[in-house]
């Protein structure tokens, strides 16, 4: 019986979602279009455009680099081969944000280290300070 209701439930935010889906146009105005085209770019991993000059040049570099090897007139392989060069730029954006949330990680943990030794306070009390300050517990985990 629980599942009867639990699968009508799931059948009423399907149709919901889908309703809402139909009534979304998405942007109108070209503000809103160019707007909306940035969505991706908020971090910039997935975003299948190059985000700046320095990228621009690196992406010509490599492609460069690409074909040297690969002398070859057939549109599919040139195609192949700008794929290639873009997904490239799109790992090492992703590479760079993990080092910089590992080295993020790395610099709270020696804050709440200090916190322990400097103030000689037992570990809830620097866990409430270091929540109050940076939104994270001992085991780096950020709390609500």
């Amino acid at each position: 019986m629980g599942n009867i209701v639990a699968n009508t439930n799931k059948t009423k935010s399907r149709s919901i979602t889908i309703s809402a889906k139909k009534k979304s146009t998405g942007p109108i105005t070209t503000f809103g279009k160019s707007t909306s085209s940035k969505n991706a770019v908020t971090h910039g991993a997935t975003s299948p455009k190059l985000l700046n000059d320095a990228e621009h040049q690196h992406y010509i570099t490599l492609l460069e680099d690409l074909k040297e090897p690969h002398p070859n007139q057939n549109p599919l392989v040139r195609i192949q081969l700008e794929q290639i060069a873009k997904l490239n730029i799109q790992l090492e954006r992703i590479q760079n944000t993990i080092d910089a949330q590992f080295q993020i990680s790395r610099a709270t943990s020696s804050i709440y280290d200090t916190l322990l030794k400097t103030l000689d306070i037992d570990q809830k009390i620097a866990d409430l300070i270091a929540n109050g300050i940076f939104g994270i517990s001992s085991n780096n985990e950020f709390l609500e």
